[in-house]
């Protein structure tokens, strides 16, 4: 199966498609790599060099894959980081032209914009683009805390109000939304939640949470549970399993320099993970919560 990741990338280190590509082809896909933004580093380090790739590049490169015959038999599409607002509509219309092809391509928005510590960090224009041309052509969106309040204008405390929030965006278009890093006032002190709310139902994977926690988490997690959908697991599964690699690379990378991803060493993780996060079911069923 093929996956195409319209995602940045980073020379040193795993962040973008530098923690989405070596766990997909774990898992047995062949990853198209396209790269939004290519960097020297994850630019959270203080210092790094490199540029964004501009839109009309990103759909020149398509196009390449497109006069291959490449794009009819893409499974799945993976869409991170964008470098600018411009970006957002392109890979729309890169996903409506892989669905020409082949109708039954899953999509998977992952919406960066930003985190609760540092607020956005993504170009201005770029939070409303993803809002109007990415959202409704997704299947599966895994905004973090902050993102999930950014793209529903709500703002989350509660079980309740996340499962709200949900099931709001999931009104836009996407089946399943997953919000990682939800941090609530029931959540157990020193624990990290994901939620995962779909049609028939909504799971909460809860874990330790880490002082330093790596860079690149939340992507690799985006590219796990598109992964394991694409290979035919329920929603609550996937997420077992992929919260389960994550958590394990995330304990084998504690003595790793720049707080990266111990991938490639921790490699082995990613299909046996050493580690195990249990998934609870919170909410029976139904297409959205009565709230």
């Amino acid at each position: 199966m093929n996956i195409l990741s319209l995602h940045s990338q980073v020379v040193a280190g795993h962040v973008g498609n530098s923690a989405a590509v070596l766990p997909l082809q774990i898992l047995g896909f062949e990853v198209w790599a396209v790269p939004t933004v290519v960097y020297s580093n994850h630019p959270g380090l203080g210092s790094f060099t490199g540029r964004v790739t501009p839109a009309q590049e990103i759909t020149a490169i398509v196009d390449g894959l497109d006069q291959r015959g490449l794009l009819t038999t893409c499974d799945g599409v993976l869409i991170g980081y964008m470098g600018d607002p411009t970006q957002a509509p392109a890979a729309a219309e890169i996903v409506k032209r892989a669905r020409s092809h082949n109708p039954d391509v899953i999509v998977c928005c992952d919406p960066i914009l930003g985190d609760r510590d540092g607020g956005q960090y993504v170009r201005e224009g770029v939070p409303d683009e993803i809002s109007k041309h990415l959202i409704p052509k997704a299947n599966l969106t895994t905004p973090n805390h902050f993102e999930l309040e950014t793209l529903t204008g709500t703002s989350i405390r509660t079980l309740d109000e996340a499962l709200a929030a949900a099931g709001r965006l999931r009104e836009a278009g996407p089946e399943v939304v997953v919000c990682t890093s939800l941090e609530r006032t029931e959540t157990p002190p020193g624990q990290v939640e994901t939620l995962l709310v779909g049609p028939e139902g909504a799971w909460l994977g809860r874990h330790n949470a880490v002082t330093q926690a790596p860079h690149g988490t939340g992507d690799m997690l985006a590219a796990l549970l598109l992964g394991h959908w694409l290979r035919g697991e329920p929603p609550e599964r996937a997420l077992a399993a992929a919260l389960s690699a994550v958590w394990s690379v995330v304990q084998a990378s504690t003595d790793t320099p720049d707080q990266e991803l111990a991938l490639v060493s921790a490699q082995a993780q990613i299909t046996a993970p050493s580690h195990t996060v249990q998934v609870e079911k919170v909410w029976p069923g139904g297409l959205k919560p009565p709230f």
